[in-house]
């Protein structure tokens, strides 16, 4: 077995990269097809998500192909959240979002902002303010009603409050009642 596995390396080292995603992505669509006939479990979902995502969503052209492994992503993602494990599950989620068409924003719409807000969500539980902030200005940029955007501004002043921001989480709280019509004191407004 030990030789057989260092040939096996020894194989994989000699290809290209791109030769190493395109043989990622096979094996991953090739696992899902499998799975979508039998009995969908947790493990070949992950399974053929993590070949399919290591492949890389550049090799995807096909919109419906792109949009079912954003789902796909989507669903791994909530999966993992169940169990507690949420840096995989933001990993499915960056893949979803990068499995997302370019007009995603237009034609995908529902999809993208599931994928985001969750993203969101996460990077906040992780404490992650790069990926945080990056995520929720995409979303908040391209949400099409503010009742779209109140998911990620809540998400926002928690993790104002979290990481002892507390001006800001203060600020933002006050902007997003004002906007929905509430008045505050002049004290904490």
């Amino acid at each position: 077995r030990f030789c057989h596995d260092r040939i096996e390396q020894a194989a994989y080292d000699m290809m290209s990269p791109d030769e190493r995603r395109a043989k990622h992505m096979r094996l991953g669509l090739l696992i899902w097809s499998h799975a979508v006939i039998g009995n969908e479990s947790d493990e070949m979902l992950f399974l053929s998500l993590n070949q399919i995502n290591r492949g890389g969503s550049h090799l995807l052209s096909d919109f419906n192909q792109r949009n079912t492994i954003s789902s796909l992503n989507l669903r791994a993602g909530k999966r993992c959240i169940a169990m507690s494990d949420f840096a995989s599950a933001q990993k499915f989620y960056e893949s979803g979002i990068s499995f997302l068409n370019n007009d995603h924003w237009q034609h995908q719409y529902e999809l993208s902002l599931e994928l985001f807000e969750a993203s969101i969500d996460v990077a906040c539980t992780l404490n992650n303010a790069e990926l945080l902030n990056r995520i929720s200005g995409d979303l908040l940029l391209h949400a099409r009603s503010y009742e779209d955007k109140l998911n990620t501004l809540y998400l926002l002043v928690r993790h104002g409050r979290v990481s002892m921001k507390l001006q800001e989480a203060k600020a933002l709280a006050c902007d997003v009642l004002h906007h929905l019509g509430e008045e505050m004191p002049r004290l904490f407004g």
